[in-house]
């Protein structure tokens, strides 16, 4: 294993990566090939909404984690499922201000437990920046 860079990826760079990312996902998750066929077009419409940033974890060539999310907005599953078990005034304070939902995160297991992942500072990355906890 080599050193883990953190690098920003456009929707193309996650699209043209997607069968690595799935691996990930597959492995990490224990899921089907039926899900991991499922959570391709998933993963598709995420990528092609708003407000999307994603991050990938790369050991030279090798992708060994992802993450990625958006803005969140009316018609999409989770804002949806959310926004019908809250109060008005949850919804004013949370959902109706924009916000941005983080989507996913997914380290292949050979480095979940690597700390070069933030070698001179705090042990984990959100989204590409520093978690100071």
């Amino acid at each position: 294993m080599g050193k883990v860079e953190i690098q920003e990826a456009s929707r193309e760079e996650m699209e043209r990566r997607l069968p690595e990312i799935l691996e990930i996902y597959a492995v990490v998750r224990g899921l089907s090939d039926r899900a991991i066929k499922e959570r391709r077009e998933i993963m598709r419409r995420h990528f092609g909404r708003r407000g999307y940033r994603g991050f990938i974890a790369v050991d030279g060539k090798r992708l060994v984690g992802f993450s990625y999310g958006y803005t969140g907005d009316p018609g999409q599953y989770w804002y949806d499922k959310v926004w019908a078990a809250m109060t008005p005034e949850q919804r004013k304070e949370w959902m109706e201000p924009e916000h941005y939902e983080f989507v996913e995160l997914a380290v292949h297991p050979e480095y979940q437990d690597d700390l070069r992942f933030a070698p001179d500072g705090p042990r984990y990355f959100v989204m590409g920046r520093r978690l100071d906890v």
